[in-house]
């Protein structure tokens, strides 16, 4: 019966025009709703939140993360990549998307493009603690796409 409640507070508020979610609760709301759809593995409809929180707020860059997550755990990777993209352009100084970005295109087999994303995202690492699980990790996918392989 509870499911049948959220169901039907989802499908509301997915249909609610965009000038009915410019309140700052709302988008919070619609937030924690697409947070809660990603995780527990329901993509699409978190991909549809996230867009509609991007629409009604392009510059948040949490909005634009999730979406890419979402996309990507759909496989989606040309439109994940885009969200990246926009990711990378509202929050400069974090490497993630570009790693993220990288992810999509080793999967799209466009491993140059993919090279320099990673790259990318090794220019902005610090050299500190905090940053040695995505060094690592750029460092593994390198690994497996070099030449050799």
């Amino acid at each position: 019966m509870q499911q049948t409640h959220f169901a039907e507070e989802i499908s509301t508020l997915l249909d609610m025009p965009l000038e009915e979610a410019f309140s700052v609760e709302e988008q919070e709301e619609l937030y924690a709703i697409a947070y809660q759809c990603y995780g527990s593995g329901n993509y699409s409809d978190a991909a549809q939140f996230f867009t509609k929180l991007i629409l009604c707020n392009p510059f948040s860059e949490k909005s634009w993360r999730g979406l890419a997550s979402s996309k990507q755990m759909q496989h989606e990777y040309l439109a994940a990549i885009h969200a990246w993209s926009s990711s990378a352009l509202l929050e400069a100084k974090d490497p993630l998307p570009h790693f993220h970005a990288a992810e999509c295109l080793f999967s799209l087999n466009e491993k140059e493009d993919a090279l320099k994303a990673l790259l990318a995202a090794e220019s902005l690492l610090a050299p500190n603690e905090a940053d040695n699980a995505i060094r690592n990790k750029i460092t593994i996918l390198k690994q497996v796409h070099s030449n050799g392989q």
